[in-house]
């Protein structure tokens, strides 16, 4: 079966090396965005498929984001003002609606593959953790109100890429539980 590997570089930053963070998070989100491209090209399920592609693209997303901030540092010194980013600074979507949207029920049933689809989804769902973990950490040593803003953005926008992981992992390994869960206001209400 084919294998999933990370490409981890930890390397500790700390909240003042404002230019080696951006810096770094740019490499991140650009070597995510390869995993998930490679991974959808990997895997034969319509939904993983589906999943890792939108991933991919909000990941080259987020290293536009994090290119204007990181311009703003370098040609102001200082962190710009979150109102200078208009509508590409705002990455907040229901990723899981537009990823399930995209496909009909027969279209996500089981495949059989070569590929380890757990395997890949647990490399993600990893990289993803990492992200939030790094992420959390910058917000909580900032004292910058712009760079707080920033961090809290893509923590956000991170842990929505944990959560669209989760819920596409939980569909795949049970949909019946899946759709019971995803319609239980039906049964409540």
């Amino acid at each position: 079966p084919q294998t999933f590997h990370a490409s981890p570089r930890e390397v500790t930053i700390m909240a003042d090396d404002v230019l080696v963070i951006l810096q770094e998070a740019m490499a991140k989100e650009e070597q995510r965005a390869q995993f998930y491209t490679e991974a959808a090209e990997k895997i034969c399920n319509p939904l993983a498929q589906a999943t890792f592609d939108v991933l991919a693209g909000e990941e080259q997303k987020h290293k536009g984001y994090i290119n204007r901030f990181y311009t703003g540092m370098v040609e102001k010194k200082a962190w710009p003002d979150m109102s200078e980013c208009q509508g590409e600074c705002l990455l907040v979507h229901d990723a899981a609606k537009q990823v399930f949207g995209l496909l009909t029920e027969a279209e996500v049933q089981d495949v059989s593959c070569e590929t380890d689809l757990t395997q890949a989804y647990e490399v993600s769902m990893q990289a993803e953790r990492e992200s939030i973990t790094l992420y959390k950490r910058l917000l909580d040593e900032a004292s910058d109100d712009n760079a707080k803003a920033f961090y809290s953005v893509l923590l956000k926008a991170e842990r929505g890429h944990l959560q669209l992981l989760s819920k596409t992992l939980e569909y795949l390994d049970d949909s019946e539980q899946w759709y019971f869960e995803e319609e239980q206001w039906i049964v409540e209400g």
